[in-house]
């Protein structure tokens, strides 16, 4: 069926950098400082990927902080494997609960319906080895 969502294989984690460019006020308020972590499942369905996000630390303006984020390639044609390749890909970022954090973590995305912190901008592999700050 099209609609049933195919688990992608992560060999191990992928450690990521998502830079903020939207909301401005959100970037400016954190000092634009890149939400950093590990892509920890990925599963695609209809035709987008969807990723699930463990930041190294909680994320987010205060009281708002989450630690897990669905994230995903916001322009057709981009996926998961230009982020493996090197290529910084835009993404989109949505904060889910620790409580939301379950097999089908993605469906997540459905219930959030603008309530809560949601970002665009852009999703860079960290290289091995690599230091974890904004380059």
């Amino acid at each position: 069926m099209p609609n049933e969502p195919r688990k992608l294989v992560l060999v191990e984690p992928i450690r990521v950098r998502f830079q903020i460019s939207d909301p401005w006020d959100l970037g400016e308020s954190l000092s634009w400082k890149p939400l950093v972590g590990d892509l920890i499942d990925v599963v695609q369905q209809n035709g987008r990927e969807h990723g699930l996000l463990r930041s190294d630390a909680p994320f987010g303006p205060s009281g708002e902080e989450r630690r897990h984020f669905i994230t995903g390639p916001r322009h057709e044609g981009k996926g998961f494997a230009d982020l493996l390749a090197g290529t910084k890909i835009p993404a989109s970022c949505l904060a889910i609960t620790d409580a939301q954090v379950t097999a089908t973590w993605w469906t997540a995305e459905q219930a959030w319906r603008g309530r809560g912190l949601a970002m665009i901008g852009s999703l860079t592999r960290v290289a091995p080895g690599a230091s974890d700050s904004a380059s």
